[in-house]
């Protein structure tokens, strides 16, 4: 068995075409990060993001929250005296009035920041003062969000608190699905209290998992790697052979799964972790043994774990996603007689997917379609980094542990109907593709009579 699926990887593996393919597609995806996070006008670039984390790298959290207090206050204060200088170098009468009145309402914050204003002092991690000041506003939002982030557990418990007291005189209240999930809610995050948050900047890490290219790139390796574990054999009609022998049936497709489920693993492993170091590199990603909800877009998650174990979680979640897929693609190309088949199907399922997601509103009632279907799951970053419940029928459903659950089940039938197919199908040949003509063409010949 174990030979059997070393077998199976090798001869993918080993093909210097498949290696050619990882290699592009590992270069893409760098070009693609890279491409993606290129700074503009307003937006700062990911060199800015990295400096801001080696300021912040030695200093307690108070030290942090007050020193971005403060870059913060002086950004403000030199936009200001950017903005009345424009207004009093305004051609109009109106723009001249309106800057002494900006100055007026803002009393001594002009004459303080005007010398910085001048000597250009201001820009210390990007270029323009537009870039400056997104940054900073940027990163001070998020500081005040995750040092908040006792008060964000207080409001939960007090949201409790407030329909434990209303549903007193109003009895039905409690049987709605808002009351139901109020309570779960504030069940969930009750052990929450006792997390540390640690403060930095979350553009480096976010970007790492939420890359879209990423996902793209690895469905496209699927395709080629499940193709191959059937389409060479059924090619060279090699099944006629290996199904007679003793492994030929069940130890073989389930060691070409095996060698799916591995390939798949791999591959994640190794593009999400190229994502991982390109973005350390760049803008940084702070501790990843500080709590998930230390970065500001996963502080709604009830999970208690680091960064390091939820960066873990994303790989493995979408390594058996996309394990799913390739064995539904290994399903189509048994069944199927021409070799485009598995691509056609795999292309129209995302497609089908991707409209559900798009289309289908969140707050709906059957917003299960929209994060339960291949698309939906590929979004790790909104399972392990956000709260949501279903509705079932009145009874919150945590979305969390339902994916879970939906993900074993697509693994599980998808390896069903593969082996089902390798055990009972007849015939595994390619059949050509024969094109239909217009009409028949029947040559005649005419004696010549000379």
């Amino acid at each position: 068995m174990y030979r059997l699926m070393c077998f199976e990887l090798d001869k993918v593996w080993r093909k210097r075409s498949f290696l050619l393919s990882v290699a592009v597609l590992l270069a893409i995806n760098i070009f693609l990060l890279w491409y993606t996070n290129l700074p503009n006008n307003e937006t700062p670039p990911l060199s800015a993001y990295k400096a801001v984390e080696k300021d912040l790298q030695h200093l307690s959290e108070a030290e942090k929250k007050s020193f971005i207090e403060d870059l913060y206050e002086d950004s403000k204060g030199v936009m200001l005296v950017n903005d009345i200088l424009n207004m009093q170098n305004s051609a109009t009468e109106m723009g001249k009035e309106l800057g002494k009145k900006t100055m007026a309402e803002n009393p001594g914050v002009f004459e303080k920041y005007y010398k910085t204003f001048t000597s250009g002092k201001y820009l210390k991690y990007t270029d323009s003062l537009e870039q400056e000041m997104s940054l900073i506003k940027e990163i001070y939002e998020e500081s005040e969000k995750v040092s908040s982030y006792g008060k964000y557990l207080k409001d939960i418990k007090d949201r409790k608190k407030t329909l434990e007291s209303v549903s007193v005189f109003q009895a039905a209240d409690q049987n709605s699905f808002s009351a139901r999930n109020i309570t779960k809610e504030a069940a969930d995050y009750q052990d929450l209290s006792a997390i540390k948050t640690e403060f930095y900047p979350s553009k480096g890490l976010t970007s790492a998992v939420s890359a879209q290219a990423t996902d793209l790139l690895l469905l496209l390796l699927l395709f080629l790697f499940a193709g191959t574990l059937i389409y060479e054999e059924k090619e060279k009609k090699l099944f006629l052979i290996t199904r007679v022998t003793p492994a030929g049936r069940e130890k073989s497709i389930i060691a070409k799964l095996t060698a799916l489920l591995i390939q798949c693993f791999a591959m994640t492993f190794l593009f999400y972790g190229v994502n991982v170091i390109f973005f350390s590199a760049s803008a940084g990603v702070g501790n990843l043994l500080r709590s998930l909800q230390s970065v500001a877009p996963y502080m709604g998650s009830d999970l208690q774990i680091s960064l390091l174990a939820y960066l873990l979680l994303t790989v493995v979640t979408k390594a058996i996603l996309l394990f799913s897929l390739g064995a539904f693609l290994v399903f189509i190309a048994i069944i199927g007689k021409q070799s485009f088949l598995p691509y056609l199907a795999g292309t129209g399922l995302l497609a089908i997917s991707s409209l559900l997601y798009l289309f289908v509103p969140a707050s709906s009632s059957v917003n299960w379609l929209k994060y339960l279907n291949p698309i939906g799951l590929l979004q790790t970053d909104t399972i392990y980094g956000g709260y949501l419940n279903f509705n079932l029928f009145g009874y919150p459903l945590s979305r969390l542990l339902t994916s879970w659950v939906i993900l074993g089940l697509y693994a599980a039938y998808s390896c069903f109907l593969a082996v089902k197919a390798f055990l009972t199908s007849r015939s595994l040949e390619i059949s050509k593709l024969r094109l239909p003509t217009l009409r028949s063409f029947s040559p005649s010949c005419k004696s010549l009579q000379t």
